[in-house]
């Protein structure tokens, strides 16, 4: 059955499960920073390497400081387009279904910033990844929604001025069709939107009606690789690992630091330190960009009365797990994401600053109507993290999934964890019945199920031997917490499959996807049907 709302007469007499006043209401803002590892930031305990006197995200930390911060949340996979369907519409991917590139949220799914207008919210969004395109359905209730992507004729001009440059440089170069897509590659690859985005969200804050609350989401992209920080700020690369001598920079990153069938690691131990301070240095200019939001709402005045929420879809690998980058494996640097709460200042309350329960990505749309006095999502087994906060142990763990199709063919895995373990399993498809089997993991080799005593091996290093009495504790609880996923997904109404379909892609999203290498898997999945249903865990 779908989730039970609370009458809001009911809830007005628990003032600890519900928001006890709408009036005056408060502004709510959601960032969403793609591919940002907590463990990268200082609140979560990180000092740059090479520069530890330089605090990496000095903004973040401060948030971090005057609200709550969650030491175990997780996203539902580590890629940015089911995660943040999960973000928005408070299911997990089993539930929402958005887990290829060929789908969109559906119709029937209510959205959260459609939520927040229904209740009286001015909505506002400013995006700066491919995925967040209102193609695939996150544009629903926003009054503006707006890229900040380098559209088609920006890139050509942008183009055209490279051109000039390099001509400068070597006259007699020859511009063929090759050689100008290669260009326009590098120039939406390495663009840092960042800035505009927030003087996209600055504007629109200084033209708002100010007599009416409103919920704004911003997505930046600038952390995602590649890692050119001096694109931005030309010593800062040199300011997070000044003793380094060597030639690897950032650029290319995913083509230059792997070799052979198998992308196994081409650059040296110190060259892989110096592409980590690349990233750090990333982090620190967006952080200062986060600061210019934060700065304004107390100029304004409206700080005081603002809900904050902080997060990422997922992280990023530095080869922990034998790769780079993401939407790879669901180890936890993939899948363990950063989550602050700052709550304005009307509902706070003596409680925890720091939370060790386990949360996920898809309870924030809960989290943030519960604490603005509106209906809670009626889909899925998303919660409120509000008892959380106010000491309950939680119930649960957090699965994730990963579906990705390739001309390679379809990498498939799904992984859960709680405070104590975790688990990650692989499989394959079963031609004959289109029915999945575990396997051996195809990038590590290792056994298709793996778990985790997270206690003693919080990087995930050495799974248990399946005679230990913890893998069977493990596969216990992570049974029961699949069964309860499945059971709530499986009550979600559905469109029909052909309504699922997102337009074709603009050229401003392909071009950007293609400069992200992201092209080859879309089109081939254009054609292939994501599994749903994923075998249930069976302890042994």
């Amino acid at each position: 059955m779908p989730k039970v709302c609370i009458p809001v007469f009911f809830a007005l007499l628990f003032c600890e499960c519900s928001t006890s006043s709408r009036s005056p209401a408060h502004n709510v803002v959601v960032i969403s920073i793609d591919s940002l590892r907590r463990d990268h930031l200082g609140c979560y305990g990180h000092a740059p390497e090479f520069a530890p006197t330089i605090p990496v995200s000095p903004a973040i930390d401060q948030l971090a400081d005057e609200g709550i911060l969650f030491e175990n949340a997780f996203s539902t996979s580590s890629w940015t387009l089911p995660s943040h369907a999960a973000l928005m519409t408070g299911m997990d991917d089993r539930a929402h279904g958005v887990e290829a590139a060929s789908r969109m949220v559906d119709p029937l799914h209510p959205m959260l910033a459609e939520k927040f207008r229904e209740g009286g919210w001015q909505t506002w969004g400013f995006f700066s990844g491919g995925w967040l395109d209102p193609r695939h359905g996150f544009d629903r209730g926003f009054d503006i929604y707006q890229s900040g992507i380098l559209n088609a004729e920006e890139t050509r001009e942008r183009v055209m001025k490279e051109q000039e440059r390099v001509q400068e440089i070597a006259p007699g170069i020859e511009w063929d069709s090759r050689r100008l897509a290669r260009l326009r590659k590098i120039i939406l690859r390495y663009d840092s939107s960042g800035e505009r985005i927030t003087d996209m969200a600055l504007a629109q804050l200084n033209s708002s009606d100010d007599s009416k609350p409103f919920f704004l989401f911003l997505h930046y992209f600038d952390v995602h690789h590649d890692y050119v920080p001096e694109e931005v700020d030309s010593e800062i690369a040199h300011q997070f690992d000044p003793t380094y001598a060597g030639s690897v920079n950032g650029r290319d990153w995913t083509e230059k630091a792997v070799v052979g069938p198998h992308r196994q690691q081409a650059v040296t131990n110190r060259d892989l330190a110096h592409i980590r301070a690349l990233y750090d240095a990333e982090i620190h200019l967006l952080d200062s960009q986060l600061e210019r939001v934060f700065n304004a709402l107390k100029e304004k005045g409206l700080w005081e009365n603002t809900l904050v929420i902080l997060t990422s879809d997922h992280g990023e690998e530095f080869f922990d797990h034998g790769g780079i980058t993401h939407a790879r494996t669901l180890h936890s640097e993939m899948v363990q994401i950063p989550l602050i709460l700052k709550l304005p200042n009307a509902l706070k309350t003596k409680a925890s600053k720091r939370v060790g329960a386990v949360a996920r990505i898809h309870d924030v749309a809960d989290t943030l109507l519960d604490y603005s006095g509106l209906s809670q999502m009626p889909f899925g087994e998303g919660r409120s993290l509000r008892p959380l906060i106010h000491g309950s142990p939680g119930n649960g763990g957090a699965l994730s999934r990963l579906q990705v199709f390739s001309t390679r063919g379809m990498n498939i895995q799904d992984s859960w964890r709680n405070q104590n373990f975790s688990i990650l399993r692989a499989f394959t498809s079963n031609d004959a019945s289109g029915s999945l089997q575990v396997i051996r993991h195809p990038s590590t080799g290792q056994p298709a199920i793996q778990v985790f005593d997270l206690r003693v091996d919080p990087k995930e290093r050495s799974p248990l031997s399946s005679n230990d009495p913890r893998w069977l504790k493990a596969m216990a609880a992570f049974q029961s917490d699949f069964s309860r996923s499945e059971s709530a997904a499986l009550k979600v109404p559905r469109s029909d499959a052909s309504l699922l379909r997102p337009p074709h892609q603009t050229e401003e999203e392909r071009e950007f996807l293609e400069a992200l290498g992201y092209a080859e898997e879309a089109q081939s999945e254009r054609t292939a049907a994501p599994y749903s249903a994923f075998p249930e865990p069976s302890p042994r």
